[in-house]
């Protein structure tokens, strides 16, 4: 299961849904939805074979998805949704954040993906609803990440 961030952006969910998901060894992740329906998740993606043989060419696919999702926004293909990079991320990290104001209540992600120390791909993101903040930090949810992913077995 891919990180949380996405409902707007199908073409980024099903990447990460099916595509990313399927190459190699698949995929480790897990999802929470807070109390308060916030979702937070984080995804260790295994490289190799088919498209994407090795973590930059995730994160080439990546970028090439969330390419085509904001070019679909912009014509009005989503509603009213906004989309901007996400700063503060390490090199090669890509992420962005988006507010999807045509939900009720509007709806602020976030979604990063940086290659790990052993070649794998962490993605991380965070779903909050209404007003108010995040309860995390998508940056900061990363860094963690990618400090952990040594600890998550592939399949």
């Amino acid at each position: 299961m891919g990180p949380p961030g996405t409902t707007w952006c199908d073409d980024l969910a099903y990447l990460e849904t099916t595509k990313l998901s399927n190459a190699a060894e698949g995929a480790t992740g897990e999802q929470y939805v807070l109390d308060n329906g916030d979702v937070v998740g984080a995804t260790v993606f295994v490289p190799g074979g088919g498209d994407y043989p090795d973590a930059g060419s995730m994160l080439a696919a990546i970028d090439a998805a969330v390419d085509k999702c904001l070019a679909a926004a912009d014509k009005g293909d989503y509603g009213e949704v906004t989309s901007e990079p996400i700063s503060g991320l390490p090199d090669g990290a890509v992420g962005f954040k988006f507010t999807n104001a045509s939900s009720d209540p509007v709806e602020v992600g976030s979604v990063a993906f940086a290659e790990t120390d052993d070649g794998r791909l962490a993605g991380v993101g965070v779903t909050h609803y209404g007003s108010g903040k995040a309860p995390t930090d998508v940056v900061d949810l990363l860094s963690t990440a990618l400090e952990r992913a040594g600890d998550v077995p592939s399949k």
